[in-house]
């Protein structure tokens, strides 16, 4: 099932830039006055406020890092497989992470060859990060 995401803000610049990132990558998302913002998520300074299945993302730049990462893409992916990103670790192998919608890293692991690497992202069984 794809994320609801929701842009909280007005016709800002950044505001603007946010929702033409989501429909860059074919994000559905519903937009918001400022004032609609839920007072879970505390007082905000700044506009836009980026919401996804009603967690707080943060403004543009936390929505650009997660458009670099490769989160948008796995937001708008039915398949329900797990976000697992290889980072390669210079002179030291790789670092195998399992991400959760926003991109925090959930589990994370070392691989010392690619081959291994890609073994832990298609088994998905990280263990738990420390």
């Amino acid at each position: 099932m794809p994320s609801h995401v929701v842009v909280y803000g007005s016709a800002c610049p950044a505001c603007t830039q946010a929702k033409a990132v989501l429909d860059h990558y074919h994000v559905p998302y519903d937009a918001r006055p400022i004032s609609e913002l839920p007072t879970r998520h505390g007082h905000t300074r700044s506009m836009p406020q980026i919401t996804i299945d009603d967690e707080l993302l943060g403004g543009i730049n936390q929505l650009l890092k997660l458009a670099r990462m490769g989160g948008l893409q796995h937001l708008t992916n039915d398949d329900g497989a797990p976000w697992v990103r290889i980072r390669r670790r210079l002179g030291r192998g790789y670092t195998v992470e399992r991400l959760d919608r926003l991109g925090h890293v959930q589990a994370r692991t070392s691989a010392s060859t690619m081959t291994e690497a890609e073994r832990l992202r298609t088994s998905a069984l990280l263990p738990p990060s420390r």
